[in-house]
Formats: C-alpha cells, sequence, structure tokens
C-alpha cells in the first residue's frame, strides 16, 4: 500500500490520537479496578492496533527524506 505524501501527517496524527484514547481507557481501567476482560480487550484493541501502521508511517517518512537528502547532495556536487 503506498500512502500519499499529503496524507501521511493527518494519519500519523489520527493513529496516535487513537492509541492515546485506548491508553486512556486501559489506565482509567487499571485505576478503577475494573479487570472485566469484556471491557479490556476491546480497549487493549484500541491500544495497539495502530501501532504497526504508525511504525509502517514513520519508516515511509525516513525513506523518503533520505531519498530527497540523497537527491539534494546529487544536485550540489553536479
Amino acid at each position: 500500500m503506498i500512502v500519499p505524501l499529503i496524507d501521511s501527517p493527518l494519519m500519523l496524527v489520527s493513529l496516535t490520537l487513537t492509541s492515546t484514547a485506548g491508553l486512556q481507557t486501559v489506565v482509567f481501567g487499571a485505576l478503577r479496578g475494573d479487570w472485566s476482560l469484556t471491557w479490556w480487550i476491546p480497549n487493549l484493541a484500541l491500544l495497539l492496533f495502530p501501532i504497526p501502521s504508525i511504525m509502517y508511517l514513520l519508516r515511509g517518512s525516513q525513506r523518503d527524506a533520505g531519498r530527497s537528502m540523497g537527491s539534494v547532495a546529487a544536485r550540489r556536487t553536479r
């Protein structure tokens, strides 16, 4: 899947906020002492499912930055 560069920052913010919401609900459940699996499983999923996509987007942006830096360096040597 190729992500357009324009959408990548918005996707990264969205995925980060989704994971943050999951973290907040997990902490709330822990502080409240609610240990029901029917409550924990969806909230842990909310916390964890964005992480692979966040890593993919960050690695893609690092690759794109490396390409652009290489092309700038190549232009300077000409």
